[in-house]
This record gives structure tokens, C-alpha cells and sequence, in this order.
């Protein structure tokens, strides 16, 4: 009878190391789910990321070129103001010689008046 009861202690050896297995392969299984549930959630947050990513790039992509075209219409300003400065130079040119021009028509005025009151004095003198 002794050999039934160990046997016996054995089996419940046995049935307490199965317990203990099945509790820790079902224990395991849990951890893998959790894991398995956090990789999915990690991927679905790096493909938002990566979309994100995309969409900045593009917004950069736009900005890159809306400063080109500004930097275009700056400088066709630019030309445009440099343009404009010359023809305001061109322009006070101009005026300055239509200023001297005139100084000159005055003088020459004043000459010719000095010289027809010169003349009106002469021709009294040959009154008769």
C-alpha cells in the first residue's frame, strides 16, 4: 500500500505542476495579448506620425514656394521702384535745365528791356 500512496502523492505532484504550468502558459498568454494589443497601438501611432510627417512636408513643400513667388514679385518691385528712380532723376534733370532755360529767357528779357528803354531814350533824342 505504500507504493499506491505515493504514487497517489505523485499524481497530485503532477496535477499541482500541471495547474501551475496552465496557470502560467495562460498567464503568458495574457502578457502576449497585452503586448500584442500595445504593437498594434504603436503602429496605428506611427502611421498617424508618418501622415503627419507627409502633411508637414507638403505644407513646407508650399511655403518653399510661396516665398519663391514672393521673392519674384519683390524683386519686379524692386526693378520697377529702380525704374522709377530713374525716371525721377530724368525727370528733375529736366527741370533743372527748363529752370536754367528760364533764367536765361529772364535775363534775356531784362536785356532786351534795358536795351528798347536805351533805344526809346535814343530816338527822343532825334525828335524834331
Amino acid at each position: 500500500m505504500r507504493w499506491w500512496l505515493r504514487r497517489f502523492e505523485s499524481w497530485l505532484r503532477t496535477g499541482e505542476a500541471t495547474e501551475q504550468i496552465r496557470s502560467l502558459v495562460e498567464e503568458m498568454q495574457r502578457e502576449t495579448a497585452q503586448v500584442d494589443d500595445d504593437n498594434r497601438q504603436m503602429v496605428q501611432e506611427v502611421t498617424a506620425g508618418v501622415a503627419a510627417v507627409g502633411e508637414t512636408e507638403a505644407a513646407f513643400v508650399q511655403i518653399r514656394e510661396e516665398i519663391r513667388r514672393m521673392a519674384a514679385r519683390i524683386d519686379e518691385v524692386a526693378a520697377a521702384a529702380a525704374q522709377i528712380g530713374v525716371g525721377s532723376q530724368d525727370i528733375a534733370s529736366a527741370t533743372e535745365e527748363q529752370s536754367a532755360s528760364i533764367q536765361e529767357v529772364v535775363a534775356m528779357i531784362e536785356r532786351l528791356a534795358q536795351q528798347g528803354q536805351l533805344l526809346n531814350e535814343s530816338v527822343q533824342g532825334f525828335r524834331v
